[in-house]
C-alpha cells in the first residue's frame, strides 16, 4: 500500500506539473533558479502554512522530499518539494494491482459457487430419498412422477423406498428366550454390530407383563418376576405368536416387547430422546426421520423357519409377526423378514466365518427353548440368494434346559423335594437367577462354580437358611440326562425325531435323532453338505458343542464334525451370529 500511494501521488504531481498548474521543468527559489537534479524529478514550491515541525512529519505515503535536490542549496523557510514520477513507470503498477484484486475476487467467487452446488445437490439427496428415490439417479419426468404418486400408497412399493435409509439397517431376532438387536450403519461400511443397551447387556430377555393398571413391564424387570408372580403372568410374545392365542391380546404384548427394546438400542446407537411422543406410541422407523419423527433405519426381522409337517404354523407365525410390527413404522410395510437359518448363513459369510457356500449346508440353531436343524441352499430367486429346503424344530430343548437341571438339583439338595413341589415363588426366582448365571460360567469354561444364596428360607424355627453349594459340570451333565428322560414323551410327541432311533436318553442321542430325521425327510447325504454351522444361546455351553461333535460323529464318523467341516463361531458371536446376519440382509 505504501509503494502504491506513493506513485500515485507522484504521478498526479507529474500531470499537474505537464498540464500548467505547477512549474515543470525547474523552479524558481529565493529568486534563483534552481535545476532539478539528474533524477529527472520536478520540485514544486509550495506555499505552506506548518512549521519546520509539520515538515518533517509529512507522511512518505503521499508526498517524497528529495534533499539530494537541494544538496548546493539553501532550503527557503516554507516551501514544499515533490517529486513526481512518469507515466509509463506507473501504469504497469496499476496494472498489476488491478489483476490481482480481480484474481482474488474471482477466486472467492469460485469458491463461493462450489459451496453453493454442493449445498444444493445436499438438498436435491435429501429430497430424493424423503420421496423414496435413488440418491444417485435422475430425477423422473413429469409423467413418471404422477404415474408412480397414483400407487405410492401400496405396501409393495414401500419395500421398493426401504432400499434407502440415511441411517442404514436395524436387525432383530425375537429369540425364545432373549431379544437381540443389530445395528448396520452406512459410517462402518454396513458391517452389522450388536447394540449393547442401558444396563450394559447385548440381549433383552423377551418378558413382558402387565400391571393391574394396565401399565407393561418389559425385558429384565418381568424376566425378574417369572416364577416369583402366579403362573402365565409373565408372558414371552415368542412363544404367544406360536400359541392358539387371540392376536387382541398377542399383537399389542409382541409391540411392546420390541418397541421398547429397539428403542432402547436406537437411543445408544444414533442418539436422541426416548421421549419423543411419535417414538412412544407411533412409528419408530421411517425412511426419514423428518417425516413422522422415527428413526431413518430399515427394520428388518429374524423369523423360524417352517418346519416339517408345520408349515402352518410357521405362516401363522411371520403373519402374525408382520401385523404386531405394522404400526412401528412409516410409510407401513417398510419391514423386511427373514428367515433365521438364512440370516446364521449371512452372518457366517459376513463375519468371515466361512465362504459364500454354493451346496447346501446344515445349520443346527440351539436357543433357549427350541431346537432346529435346517438345511440352507444357495437360491437365485430368493432375495437373500439362499433359502431354507427342509427344517425340523424340537421344543422343550435348548440352553434353558440345562438350567431347569440346575435347579432341580439345587431344589433336591437344599428342599429335598422336586422343583415342581417348592411353593415359595420367590426362592424359585432366586434359584433359577444363580443357577442361570452359573451355566453361564461353565459355559465360559469352568468346570466349577459355587452358588452362594443367602436367605433363601427359614426352618422350622424361623431361623434363616442359607444355600452355599459348588457345582462341577460332570454333575450339572447328570442332572441334564435325568431331565431329557423325564421329557421323552413330550419329544416323542412332536415326531420330529428319527424312527430308526429309539434310544434318546441323553442329549447326543436326541441331536443325532433330529439331524438323521431331517437328513431322511430331504434325502440328503451328509457327506454331500459343504458345512455344518452351529448357531444359538445355548450352543455357546461346552457340553452342548460336545454333545454336537458326538452326534455328528455317530452319524458320519470323525471327517463329519472335523474343523474345516463343522464351524462353531467363538465366545459370544454363536449366539448373535443370527441377528449380525440379519442386520447385514439389507445390504446383501
Amino acid at each position: 500500500r505504501h509503494s502504491v500511494a506513493t506513485m500515485l501521488g507522484r504521478s498526479v504531481a507529474g500531470a499537474a506539473a505537464r498540464r500548467g498548474y505547477l512549474p515543470s521543468a525547474s523552479t524558481i527559489i529565493g529568486g534563483s533558479r534552481t535545476t532539478p537534479a539528474a533524477s529527472s524529478a520536478h520540485h514544486v514550491p509550495l506555499h505552506a502554512s506548518h512549521d519546520e515541525n509539520d515538515d518533517a512529519n509529512t507522511s512518505g505515503a503521499s508526498t517524497a522530499i528529495h534533499s539530494s535536490t537541494y544538496a548546493n542549496a539553501a532550503r527557503p523557510h516554507g516551501v514544499r518539494c515533490y517529486s513526481t514520477t512518469p507515466r509509463r513507470e506507473i501504469i504497469p503498477v496499476i496494472a498489476v494491482g488491478l489483476a490481482a484484486v480481480t484474481i482474488r475476487y474471482s477466486y472467492k467467487a469460485l469458491e463461493r459457487m462450489d459451496a453453493d452446488w454442493e449445498e444444493y445437490e445436499e438438498e436435491l439427496r435429501e429430497y430424493k430419498l424423503s420421496q423414496g428415490l435413488d440418491p444417485d439417479a435422475d430425477l423422473p419426468s413429469s409423467s413418471s412422477s404422477s404415474a408412480s404418486a397414483g400407487s405410492a400408497g401400496t405396501n409393495q412399493q414401500a419395500s421398493a423406498r426401504a432400499t434407502y435409509f440415511r441411517n442404514g439397517t436395524i436387525g432383530i431376532d425375537l429369540g425364545t428366550t432373549n431379544l437381540r438387536i443389530a445395528h448396520a450403519s452406512p459410517t462402518t461400511s454396513y458391517k452389522p454390530h450388536v447394540i449393547v443397551d442401558r444396563e450394559g447387556g447385548r440381549a433383552t430377555p423377551n418378558s413382558i407383563y402387565y400391571e393391574h393398571d394396565g401399565t407393561a413391564v418389559v425385558g429384565r424387570l418381568a424376566h425378574s418376576k417369572l416364577h416369583e408372580r402366579p403362573e402365565g403372568d409373565v408372558l414371552n410374545p415368542h412363544d404367544m405368536m406360536r400359541a392358539e392365542m387371540e392376536e387382541d391380546n398377542l399383537l399389542p404384548a409382541v409391540e411392546e416387547v420390541i418397541r421398547s427394546a429397539a428403542r432402547n438400542a436406537l437411543e445408544q446407537a444414533l442418539g436422541g430422546s426416548g421421549g419423543n411422543s411419535s417414538r412412544e406410541k407411533g412409528s419408530l422407523f421411517a425412511i426419514d426421520s423428518s417425516l413422522s419423527g422415527g428413526y431413518d433405519v430399515r427394520p428388518v426381522f429374524a423369523y423360524p423357519a417352517p418346519s416339517l409337517g408345520h408349515a402352518d404354523a410357521a405362516d401363522i407365525y411371520k403373519n402374525r409377526y408382520e401385523a404386531a410390527v405394522y404400526t412401528l413404522s412409516e410409510p407401513t410395510g417398510i419391514a423386511s423378514f427373514v428367515k433365521e437359518p438364512v440370516a446364521a448363513v449371512l452372518g457366517a459369510v459376513r463375519e468371515n466365518l466361512m465362504t459364500a457356500p454354493k451346496e447346501p449346508i446344515l445349520v443346527l440353531d440351539v436357543g433357549g427353548t427350541v431346537t432346529s436343524a435346517s438345511l440352507v441352499a444357495p437360491d437365485d430367486s430368493s432375495s437373500q440368494g439362499y433359502d431354507v429346503t427342509h427344517s425340523l424344530r424340537l421344543d422343550g430343548l435348548g440352553g434353558e434346559t440345562l438350567v431347569d437341571a440346575l435347579v432341580s438339583h439345587l431344589c433336591q439338595y437344599f428342599y429335598e423335594q422336586p422343583m415342581e413341589q417348592v411353593a415359595d415363588g420367590m426362592a424359585l426366582q432366586r434359584l433359577y437367577d444363580a443357577s442361570r448365571a452359573a451355566v453361564a460360567e461353565i459355559s465360559g469354561g469352568k468346570d466349577r462354580v459355587q452358588i452362594n444364596i443367602p436367605y433363601l428360607s427359614v426352618d422350622e424355627k424361623m431361623q434363616p437358611r442359607h444355600l452355599d453349594v459348588g457345582v462341577g459340570k460332570v454333575v450339572l451333565e447328570h442332572e441334564i440326562k435325568d431331565v431329557l428322560k423325564s421329557r421323552q414323551q413330550q419329544y416323542q410327541e412332536q415326531d420330529v425325531l428319527s424312527k430308526s432311533m429309539s434310544q434318546t436318553s441323553d442329549l447326543t442321542s436326541l441331536l443325532s435323532s433330529l439331524i438323521m430325521r431331517l437328513l431322511e425327510e430331504s434325502g440328503s447325504n451328509p457327506f454331500a453338505l459343504e458345512k455344518i454351522l452351529i448357531a444359538g444361546g445355548g450352543a455357546r455351553s461346552p457340553i452342548v458343542q460336545k454333545c454336537i461333535k458326538d452326534a455328528l460323529e455317530g452319524l458320519g464318523g470323525p471327517q463329519l464334525a472335523a474343523s474345516d467341516k463343522l464351524i462353531v463361531p467363538p465366545g459370544e458371536l454363536v449366539e448373535e451370529i443370527v441377528v449380525l446376519g440379519t442386520a447385514a440382509v439389507a445390504e446383501e
